[in-house]
């Protein structure tokens, strides 16, 4: 008999990926742009050399995780996004 499983890890952002304290928002409340908990990049780009698949749920404003991931070098390490409609 085989094992067969899916690895798979769902993250939240604030708090969690991002200290929401050091955050930077615009006048509409996107986030310009926040410091990642230390290490988070490193894990997330080595998770993602894995194969593992990542995810990202977080109720943010549109805009907010593409400008807080901006530079990080995580090219697309996530495979599933899902965010508030309102």
């Amino acid at each position: 008999m085989t094992s067969e499983y899916l690895a798979f890890i769902a993250f939240d952002l604030g708090d969690t990926m991002m200290i929401e304290e050091t955050e930077h928002k615009d006048a509409d409340g996107v986030t310009l742009r926040a410091e990642l908990i230390v290490g988070m990049a490193e894990w997330i780009r080595d998770l993602k050399a894995q194969g593992i698949l990542l995810g990202l749920i977080a109720d943010t404003k549109v805009g907010t995780y593409q400008n807080v991931f901006a530079n990080k070098a995580f090219g697309i390490a996530f495979r599933c996004l899902a965010f508030p409609t309102s």
